[in-house]
């Protein structure tokens, strides 16, 4: 079903890489499988592609911003609001991260600042 679908015309050139989070210590908990960028269509629609894995703190409680930012938006592609948005993760299996275990749809919100961040597990 194409119902929602449209075609947009973006020349390459105008895509900007999206910075990953960048922890204050040790080892970033994510990893670029394919480019993330985004591009700024009109003044109103951002567009966003790539993939990113990495661990994510499954544990209840608060937490902290580190452990929930994932990556930042440049300057000019940056929402005046917050957004929120449902995506699929999956448990890893193994401590290897190569085995998938169930998925879950996760809400991430994408704060004004630019930071697109893990909020919580959404119920299944």
């Amino acid at each position: 079903v194409n119902s929602l679908s449209t075609v947009v015309q973006t020349g390459a050139d105008s895509w900007q890489d999206v910075a990953l989070a960048e922890p204050a210590c040790g080892p970033s908990r994510f990893l670029v499988k394919r480019r993330i960028c985004c591009n700024v269509v009109g003044e109103s629609l951002v567009l966003c592609r790539g993939l990113v894995i990495g661990s994510w703190p499954y544990h209840e409680g608060s937490w902290s911003l580190e452990e929930v930012r994932i990556a930042r938006l440049p300057e000019g592609a940056r929402p005046s609001r917050e957004l929120h948005f449902a995506v699929l993760g999956r448990e890893a299996a193994s401590s290897r991260g190569q085995d998938f275990g169930p998925q879950h749809l996760i809400k991430l919100v994408v704060t004004p600042d630019g930071w697109i961040q893990g909020e919580n597990v959404l119920e299944t």
